[in-house]
């Protein structure tokens, strides 16, 4: 059985607030900040609680072979939140192919490279709107959030209607 696993992010720190059997994921995303860790403990009480239930999941691989993953979420706000998974055969391949799906999206958020202690690149984490018919790039007026990130072979694209669902989705994942 699964456990619902409860984390407040309280100005960019995170506390663990319990454990509670179920098959749910929850992250606790803070409406407001403070400081100061009083004013942390009282702004428990008005976190905004998002929580992700799994609703599918596959396994595969593409026709270039590539192994692919995919875990299918439907959000407490009823959107659906995806996150893809691959596995490429060199970092130069996972970089090739994160700036491939950045260069199909009709507006870039944030970009950034990720960086080891040392200072060496390790990965690039990419936020953007993409329109909801990628092979379009008409504005139909739906967007449709991803953020794209890499870490060596690893390739994680984390895409929902709701922005806020991918960064909450990010957060559970660790991805930092």
């Amino acid at each position: 059985m699964g456990e619902e696993i409860r984390l407040a992010v309280i100005n960019n720190r995170q506390f663990r607030v319990g454990l509670v059997p179920a098959l749910f994921c929850t992250v606790l995303i803070s409406l407001s900040g403070t400081s100061n860790f009083a004013g942390q403990q009282a702004e428990v009480s008005k976190i905004a609680e998002i929580t992700f239930k799994l609703d599918r999941v596959s396994d595969g691989k593409t026709e270039n072979g590539i192994w692919t993953h995919r875990e299918e979420y439907v959000a407490s706000d009823r959107e659906k939140v995806y996150v893809d998974h691959m596995k490429f055969d060199s970092p130069t391949t996972t970089t090739s192919a994160a700036k491939l799906a950045a260069s199909r999206a009709t507006k870039i958020i944030e970009a950034s490279q990720r960086r080891s202690k040392d200072g060496t690149v390790i990965g690039e984490r990419t936020l953007a709107i993409f329109p909801f018919n990628v092979s379009s790039k008409a504005d139909s007026g739906v967007k449709v959030f991803s953020l794209i990130w890499t870490n060596g072979l690893s390739y994680i694209q984390i895409t929902s209607n709701s922005q806020r669902d991918v960064l909450a989705m990010e957060n559970f994942l660790k991805l930092q």
